[in-house]
């Protein structure tokens, strides 16, 4: 089988391959011949976020390996994907985007995993004028007064906003504790989020008998390995004026805002601890590295998610699933990379519509993206904010079992 053209920076490019590629804008034609066009790929590869990085490149390069070329004005243009590698840092991200712009000339980019370096992106995205499809980055941030910046996932207000509503209304919790990620701005605007949400919600209840309080209180957490939450979790107070532990405010429910290997870390400890209050968690928990970790501890875990096997059923859903499980031991593939091979085939398609290697171009085909792709995960239709309106799917562990329990309806927010 032929290979698919794929450039890695951590790979060696002899000379002679980077001279075969013209400097025009993202396409072109090589002096060995063939017309190309550019798509930039900005994920973090290395360093604490490269689990999901990796999970959103699989999904991107799968599908350039099914599908290696697009046709422009009956010309036949293989697509070369440029690889830039953020290294899960801001400013990693910056020069790694600046790369796949000036050097690789991009016509359009996808990515990055996190919020965090995805929003540290984005600048750079709006003031080179390439456009940009997010894959699983659901921070407000990214998308906000960004003309070239999309995402294909929901955002952070309808995950919110689902989280809140299936703790309030299916699970019946209206006593919340909110733990999250603090220096990250990206989980700190979640968990406002879901506190607003929360509250609303709870206004039903409140001339009720309960007399609950809804978020009783919150935690803030620091990214990094093998930390201790024990006195978070279970601990006793030797003074009245330290912060009680969770086990003494006695929450119907626990949300975690927070990176999967600290959330995983959470979870493990308050279960090991006898802390068994019900614990719902976000999107990006939805990773094979993250139930792998979390093993026996994860059963009665509820969380957010991007896509369901179990619902695909667009007519590109079947040969996804079936050429990824040829590739990866029959196993399923993650909602991470699901995603991306959305983003990929989307940013094909507005290549086609735009009937364009020119970014401009393409960047108006993208924004006219209103339910004419059907991809894997589903239909996709863009707001006018370049947000995808699309459910939210929760799931829970059941023994010892991923399973859909319910989808919740999108929500708009404005910028």
């Amino acid at each position: 089988m032929k290979q698919p053209v794929i450039i890695k920076k951590f790979l060696f490019v002899s000379i002679m391959v980077v001279l075969a590629f013209s400097s025009c804008a993202g396409g072109g034609q090589g002096r060995q011949g063939g017309n190309y066009i550019t798509i930039g790929v900005l994920e973090p590869l290395t360093g604490i976020q490269a689990g999901g990085g990796n999970l959103e490149l699989e999904g991107i390069e799968l599908a350039h390996e099914l599908n290696p070329a697009v046709k422009i004005g009956g010309t036949l243009y293989q697509v070369r994907l440029a690889v830039e590698d953020a290294k899960s840092e801001r400013e990693d991200a910056v020069t790694a985007v600046q790369m796949l712009v000036d050097r690789e000339k991009a016509s359009v980019i996808l990515g990055s995993w996190d919020s965090g370096l995805a929003s540290a992106a984005s600048d750079v995205i709006r003031s080179s004028k390439v456009p940009a499809i997010g894959i699983t980055c659901t921070g407000p941030r990214i998308t906000a007064q960004n003309d070239y910046y999309f995402r294909i996932c929901f955002n952070d207000a309808s995950q919110a906003n689902a989280l809140a509503k299936y703790a309030n209304d299916a699970l019946g919790k209206h006593k919340g504790i909110i733990i999250y990620e603090q220096n990250n701005s990206a989980f700190e605007i979640l968990r406002n989020d879901i506190v607003r949400r929360f509250e609303e919600f709870f206004v039903t209840y409140r001339s009720g008998r309960r007399g609950y309080n809804s978020i009783i209180d919150e935690f803030e957490i620091y990214a990094g390995a093998n930390q201790d939450f024990s006195g978070m979790l279970t601990g006793v107070r030797q003074d009245p004026d330290e912060l009680p532990s969770i086990r003494e405010l006695n929450p119907d429910i626990i949300f975690i805002a927070a990176d999967y290997q600290e959330a995983v870390q959470i979870i493990r400890q308050a279960r090991r601890l006898g802390l068994n209050t019900p614990i719902i968690g976000t999107a990006n928990l939805d990773t094979p590295d993250f139930f792998a970790a979390g093993g026996e501890s994860l059963e009665g875990l509820f969380f957010a998610s991007h896509y369901n096997l179990d619902v695909a059923s667009t007519p590109r859903a079947a040969t996804f699933i079936r050429e990824y499980k040829a590739r990866n031991d029959n196993l399923n593939p993650s909602a991470v990379t699901a995603l991306a091979y959305d983003g990929y085939l989307l940013a094909l398609d507005a290549i086609e519509r735009a009937q364009s290697t020119d970014s401009e171009k393409i960047r108006a085909a993208i924004a006219a993206t209103r339910g004419n792709f059907a991809g894997v995960t589903g239909q996709i239709i863009l707001d006018s904010n370049g947000d995808a309106q699309r459910s939210v799917f929760i799931k829970a562990v059941e023994n010892g079992n991923v399973i859909l329990k319910t989808s919740v309806n999108p929500i708009s927010a404005p910028r």
